[in-house]
């Protein structure tokens, strides 16, 4: 209901699209398997390198992974 409310949230304010990066298993079937979002690109958060050439996600295990996702309105 959350992500649905968004959807209308953002229809509401005349967005055109919503764009979401989520890890969270749950919301991620919920936006691709539900709801139809697009989905842009998959990683490790873990492997991820900061601009600053830190890892800040270097401690998230191997299964955690990351969707990037967008929904046209």
């Amino acid at each position: 209901m959350m992500e649905e409310e968004n959807l209308e949230h953002a229809k509401r304010r005349g967005f055109k699209a919503v764009f979401t990066t989520n890890t969270s298993s749950l919301t991620q079937q919920v936006c691709d398997d539900l709801l139809s979002y697009k989905v842009l690109k998959t990683g490790q958060p873990n492997k991820w390198v900061a601009s600053d050439g830190t890892m800040p996600f270097a401690a998230a295990p191997d299964s955690q992974r990351t969707v990037t996702t967008v929904k046209f309105i």
